[in-house]
Order: C-alpha cells, then structure tokens, then sequence
C-alpha cells in the first residue's frame, strides 16, 4: 500500500484538470486506487476526482468543478491512496 498528498492549485481558467501522478515505488500489477480533492483555502466549491490510465507505476486523476462549470481558484489538494490487488 502506498499514499500521498499532491498539489494541485487553482486550475488555470479551465473547469478541469488532468494530472499524472507517479507513485514512489512501482506496483507489481495496476493497484486500486481510493483519493478525493481537498480545499486548503476554504472555498465553498465542491469538486469530483476520477481515475483513469491506472498503470503499475501510476495514475492520471481528472479533477473536476462541480458546483458549477468554471474555473476556480482553490488551492486544491489530491490525497491518495493505492493498495495492491
């Protein structure tokens, strides 16, 4: 099992974001993965996050606004956590 905290800040002007994050030790096989989004600037929006490209040495997270369909300016943070199958 292996967890992690990643930065992701405001989103740039898009309503979403794709980010790549690599675990520190690769997997034997493509892990399951358990994250959600945190706001550290106590924003009231509200956010979903999901998986995609899981892969032994990591994964792509697509976060995305859902209170409403814009950019947002939170300072956003990804806490995940990847377990062996």
């Amino acid at each position: 099992m292996q967890a992690g905290v990643d930065h992701i800040g405001p989103s740039g002007g898009a309503n979403y974001v794709v980010i790549w994050i690599p675990f520190p030790t690769p997997f034997d096989e493509p892990p399951t993965i358990v994250c959600t989004v945190s706001d550290r600037d106590d924003f009231d929006d509200s956010f979903n996050v999901t998986t995609k490209h899981v892969q032994h040495i990591g994964f792509s997270a697509i976060v995305r606004r859902q209170d409403a369909a814009q950019a947002w300016g939170a300072n956003l943070e990804l806490h995940w956590l990847a377990i062996q199958k």
